[in-house]
């Protein structure tokens, strides 16, 4: 978060689907972002799904999943690379994305993100590789 103590995170027992889901509530205008702890190695042609549910109670806030992505060295390269931007709020919204890798990526992480003031709910969100570039043979 930009600004310390003005976002707070939590799981909420009453999820969108009777599930636990992650409850952001944002008393900020300003962004934030919740990272997956992984740094996943990648080469390029993999390929990956994310998918999820959002329910945003915000004025002007909006959200998006997506992935950083980084090079050998850990470096950043994209911060929201195959991003997904919900900006409909009262309503819940599914999310299905498909992402290529490109050749300069090594590693990827999945993350959620948002801006503004608001409580932004995300249930059933799920990270899955759909294919693997082979290694060319010898």
């Amino acid at each position: 978060m930009r600004e310390k103590g003005k976002v707070h995170l939590e799981y909420d027992p009453e999820g969108l689907n009777g599930s636990q889901c992650l409850l952001v509530h944002s008393e900020s205008e300003r962004d934030w972002a919740c990272f997956s702890v992984c740094y996943l190695r990648v080469k390029q042609g993999d390929v990956f799904e994310y998918s999820g549910r959002a329910h945003l109670e915000s004025r002007n806030g909006w959200a998006v999943m997506s992935f950083t992505t980084y090079n050998e060295n850990r470096d950043p390269i994209d911060w929201n690379y195959g991003k997904t931007k919900v900006i409909q709020t009262g309503s819940v919204v599914s999310v299905l994305k498909r992402v290529s890798v490109q050749k300069e990526i090594a590693f990827i992480r999945f993350h959620i993100s948002g801006v503004g003031k608001g409580e932004f709910r995300f249930d059933d969100i799920r990270l899955k590789m759909i294919s693997e570039e082979n290694e060319p043979a010898e």
